[in-house]
């Protein structure tokens, strides 16, 4: 017979963390004028498929410019002649909920599987 319950694995608590964030796309203002910013992170795709991960985004008509995510952190200007896409990073609150109750019935089915072998069937 056992005396100790097994122990949960580490990246079980980790799990409710995986899903909380996804990306969304952002417009690209049109008139003269216009600004747009994006506080955190933000993917712009260029239209050769060039890809930079920037933060603190200033979108403007003709330009977008941003500090680069990866070390060093210098300013990256892109005109928006051409970018394809920008894409913001937001919560993404139904993958987080779905994480978090996935994670919660891993470790309910742990708990559970550690009480049965410590405990048996009781007969």
């Amino acid at each position: 017979m056992r005396t100790a319950a097994p122990r949960l694995s580490p990246i079980l608590l980790l799990l409710p963390l995986s899903a909380c964030m996804t990306w969304r796309g952002q417009p690209i203002p049109a008139g003269p004028g216009q600004h747009d910013y994006i506080v955190g992170t933000a993917r712009v795709i260029r239209t050769d498929g060039m890809e930079f991960l920037l933060d603190n985004v200033s979108v403007r008509p003709d330009s977008v410019v941003g500090a680069q995510h990866v070390p060093p952190a210098r300013r990256i200007a892109i005109p928006t002649a051409e970018v394809a896409r920008i894409d913001a990073r937001r919560e993404d609150p139904f993958g987080t909920a779905l994480a978090v109750a996935l994670g919660t019935a891993a470790a309910l089915g742990a708990f559970g599987m550690a009480l049965f072998l410590i405990y048996g069937t009781g007969g």
